[in-house]
């Protein structure tokens, strides 16, 4: 018996719950962690350097105002950057990744 002249009489119904294969991850917190320590690490090499024009250099301005609606859980990223760059640069470069 081949299956390809099998005819169903119903259609198999599909799920209301997207599968977990079809589930597209925002890496949005990852993206804004991974920025802040490029961002200690130019102002570690430069202190007195300019935070906005390194950024329009890296020519990343859009993706972080895009991926700003996306973040998940902001208290707990600002926080964690704050323990990945230090307090001292944190207060620099949170205020740029949020926007303000």
């Amino acid at each position: 018996m081949q299956l390809k002249f099998v005819k169903w009489d119903t259609e198999i119904p599909k799920s209301a719950e997207p599968d977990e294969d079809e589930y597209v991850f925002d890496a949005s917190d990852y993206m804004y962690r991974l920025l802040a320590l490029v961002l200690d690490d130019f102002l570690t090499s430069d202190p007195a350097g300019d935070l906005n024009k390194y950024i329009a250099s890296l020519s990343v301005e859009k993706v972080i105002k895009d991926k700003r609606e996306k973040i998940e859980y902001a208290d707990e990223l600002w926080a964690n950057i704050k323990k990945d760059v230090g307090a001292e640069h944190a207060a620099k470069i949170i205020p740029i990744l949020k926007g303000e």
